[in-house]
């Protein structure tokens, strides 16, 4: 299998159309693992930049959800998505 070269700025997920799922596991071997299941763009790029898309699109909703912890009282329950 030969490398795929990747856009070196940074991933563009606006043409998504339709939100997956992002999970984080370990596998049976003990390694971390991301899975990417059913995200579709209206750009259909190559498998490979979908899931760095879906990827981003998940790391920046955390970054969201984190950066409201930080600030909000323990006792209220906030939700960025």
């Amino acid at each position: 299998m030969h490398p795929v070269p990747v856009p070196a700025d940074e991933p563009d997920y606006s043409s998504m159309t339709k939100i997956g799922r992002v999970e984080i596991e370990i596998d049976h071997k003990g390694m971390l693992a991301i899975v990417v299941y059913d995200f579709e763009f209206s750009d259909p790029p190559t498998c490979r930049l979908a899931h760095i898309r879906a990827m981003a699109w998940a790391r920046d909703l955390l970054d969201a959800q984190i950066r409201v912890a930080k600030v909000c009282p323990s006792d209220v329950v906030s939700c960025v998505g």
